[in-house]
């Protein structure tokens, strides 16, 4: 079943307990937050955000649209898009008709800086599939040892060079 974002804000805001977060901030990524089959209203009107960090947004089901400055118009997506943003970008999303379903993870870091730079991590949508790739990083950072935290780290840093060969380039 799925959570409603507007009604229980983040899930997990700082999956990252106060004992590691010293370590962990000194592996280069750090997983700010996280969201697991959030469903997700439409709001009218939609408006224009950015975030502090990076975010990497499933679309599970439901129809939902998205816009960047580059783009002339909202493009729709279907369950199994994904969209992701860099820091301080500005962007517009939400649900195309009634509602849609997502998981996703906010993180930055030294190291999303350098696959930024490197253009392994870039604006816009890209196809992750229907299969819930972000899941398992999620249910891995949820454990929030520091192993586990590590360890969702390099997840999250495998899943982007994963789409990043898949890709072609992004829209």
């Amino acid at each position: 079943m799925a959570t409603s974002k507007n009604k229980t804000s983040e899930i997990r805001a700082e999956p990252v307990p106060a004992g590691i977060k010293n370590q962990l901030s000194r592996s280069g990524l750090w997983i700010c937050s996280l969201y697991e089959n959030v469903r997700v209203k439409r709001l009218m009107p939609s408006r224009n955000r950015s975030f502090r960090y990076y975010v990497i947004v499933h679309l599970l089901d439901g129809s939902s649209f998205y816009w960047n400055p580059r783009m002339s118009k909202d493009c729709i997506l279907k369950a199994g898009a994904g969209i992701v943003v860099t820091p301080e970008t500005l962007v517009r999303y939400g649900a195309a008709d009634d509602r849609f379903t997502e998981d996703s993870i906010g993180f930055f870091g030294p190291t999303a800086d350098a696959l930024r730079q490197a253009s392994i991590i870039k604006n816009g949508v890209v196809n992750i599939g229907k299969t819930r790739r972000l899941l398992p990083i999620i249910e891995k950072a949820k454990k929030a040892s520091l192993q586990d935290l590590l360890e969702a780290n390099v997840m999250l840093q495998n899943l982007f060079f994963e789409l990043y060969h898949e890709r072609g380039d992004w829209e």
